[in-house]
């Protein structure tokens, strides 16, 4: 089983919503370092960090379900 992870950082294009792998290249950890914690997140087992399975604002099988939010660091204050 694979497990995508989408990261969005201040993206505001439409071309970064969607992540595909090309499959030319071969995997660099192998899917046995990852866990699905079964809310939403998956954690790697070598370093402990936990990342959210979808991008904000989506859900579900694939994170197919929702529409995708773009968020700004707010300006200098």
């Amino acid at each position: 089983m694979r497990i995508a992870i989408a990261l969005l950082l201040g993206a505001t294009s439409a071309a970064v919503w969607g992540q595909t792998c090309n499959p030319a290249f071969p995997a660099t950890s192998p899917d046995s370092r990852f866990t699905d914690n079964g809310d939403g997140t998956v954690a790697d087992l070598a370093t402990g960090l936990t990342w959210k399975q979808c991008a904000e604002a989506l859900s579900g099988a694939g994170c197919a379900t929702g529409s995708p939010t773009a968020f700004t660091w707010p300006a200098e204050r």
